[in-house]
């Protein structure tokens, strides 16, 4: 996996946990909703300060696969 970039507009100040996750190209819905080992997922090490425009703390996000201790991870997506 390649690193890469992650842009927000228009943030309201504030302290913000970034967290993510990667889902593989799936060939039906079942397989896309259990994604098993294949799952990425992430999250920044220390919060995110946004003030006034600025930005302070650590932005990098760093993909794994699931954990135990990872936070769950609550989808909401129309099925298309």
């Amino acid at each position: 996996m390649e690193p890469g970039w992650y842009l927000f507009h228009d943030v309201p100040d504030g302290i913000y946990h970034l967290r993510a996750a990667a889902f593989p190209v799936a060939a039906d819905l079942h397989s896309s909703l259990l994604p098993g080992e294949q799952l990425l997922l992430g999250n920044n090490a220390s919060p995110l300060v946004i003030r006034r425009g600025g930005v302070s703390g650590d932005p990098d996000l760093v993909l794994h696969s699931p954990r135990l201790t990872d936070p769950p991870l609550v989808m909401g997506l129309p099925l298309l």
